[in-house]
């Protein structure tokens, strides 16, 4: 038997929460990124909002806006936002494991129709009229069970991925220890001194405008996750009379780019096919003389005496963000070239296992769909 969205659940839409609404005490309130990324800091409210709008550990909710994604929440009580719905089943109908899947199954398809969109989001009616399969509560929860087996499996895969980023970290602390240093210890090089002179280590587009059809693709924080880097048609654009402004950070391939403001610390090598591309203001460009040494500076400024620093650099409340300043000023020991080869080749070795992982998690992720679509549809 084939029903409505609208039947078997109701849909609450979030709370349209203003800034002035804001504050450092009270519940925090769940926006999308909150969703996608669980390192995202909280806005906070005390305003006395209906209870409709709390939000319970265990709840299904569904982000219909720009982001597409079914998400069950998993810390404690909070608010809803708006553009994201909470998902209350009808349990004498529905089972809540099967609807979490029919919804992610339901999202999936939509999506296909919404492919190119500037500005993802779902119709409020149309989605609540899709049909999806409902067989007897037995057979849901028969369903259920295998695909949070299936799911488990390629959550092993994805905390192998994690493992390997551990793995990185441990071998450059082996290999090299501590090469952090105060500027003026002898033997020592700032990180402005191996950078081209005559692009310096800037930041990019201040006000990038209204998002463009047609210009220069422009590099934002989100757009390298995890090292990275979003495919060139998934960033946005601005003019290139904007562009034309920032022509230090215009990248080349081959740069290291670090978050400055908000989430800071994150890098990430340029792939050669961001070339001609800029960055956002958030994003500083590192544009390295010596090539040779991009991997390496990338992991010394991964590595987590780096980074403890860089967090100790924040400044400001309402964006965090490093200085510039401080960002030129590092200092560091360069090793000798026989123990960098050394490094480099005990790193391919490990970037080959982290790719023949990745191609796995890719094909068990596939699977995955491919399961829930075939058990649902």
């Amino acid at each position: 038997m084939r029903m409505p969205l609208g039947d078997i659940a109701d849909f609450i839409n979030g709370y349209c929460f203003k800034q002035t609404d804001w504050n450092n005490n009270g519940l925090p309130i769940i926006r999308i990124q909150n969703l996608t990324d669980e390192s995202k800091p909280f806005n906070k409210t005390i305003l006395n909002t209906d209870k409709k709008y709390i939000v319970e550990k265990g709840d299904i909710l569904v982000s219909w806006s720009a982001t597409l994604g079914v998400f069950e929440w998993s810390r404690d009580k909070a608010l809803l936002n708006q553009h994201i719905f909470k998902v209350i089943p009808n349990s004498q109908i529905i089972d809540k494991k099967y609807l979490f899947y029919s919804l992610q199954n339901a999202l999936s398809e939509m999506n296909k129709h919404l492919h190119g969109a500037t500005m993802r989001h779902i119709n409020r009616k149309e989605f609540v009229n899709t049909n999806i399969n409902v067989p007897s509560l037995d057979e849901q929860r028969r369903i259920a069970k295998i695909l949070d087996k299936s799911i488990a499996i390629n959550q092993k895969v994805i905390n192998q991925q994690l493992l390997y980023q551990e793995l990185t970290q441990s071998l450059f602390k082996n290999t090299f220890g501590n090469l952090l240093t105060i500027p003026s210890h002898e033997g020592s090089v700032k990180l402005i001194d191996l950078v081209d002179f005559s692009r310096g280590i800037s930041y990019g587009i201040v006000q990038r405008g209204l998002d463009q059809d047609e210009g220069v693709n422009v590099v934002r924080i989100r757009d390298f996750e995890n090292g990275n880097c979003s495919e060139p048609n998934q960033l946005v654009k601005t003019s290139q009379v904007i562009s034309d402004k920032y022509k230090r950070t215009l990248l080349k391939g081959g740069e290291i780019i670090i978050s400055i403001r908000g989430t800071v610390g994150r890098c990430a090598i340029v792939p050669l096919n961001y070339a001609g591309s800029n960055v956002s203001r958030e994003v500083a460009v590192i544009p390295l003389k010596d090539k040779g040494l991009t991997i390496f500076l990338l992991d010394f400024l991964r590595s987590e005496n780096v980074q403890h620093v860089i967090s100790g650099e924040i400044r400001g409340i309402a964006q965090k963000g490093i200085n510039l300043a401080d960002l030129r000023e590092l200092s560091l020991f360069l090793p000798e070239p026989n123990l960098l080869k050394k490094y480099y080749r005990c790193k391919d070795n490990l970037l080959n296992l982290k790719k023949i992982n990745t191609a796995f998690e890719s094909q068990t992720s596939s699977l995955n769909k491919s399961l829930i679509h075939s058990l649902i549809s």
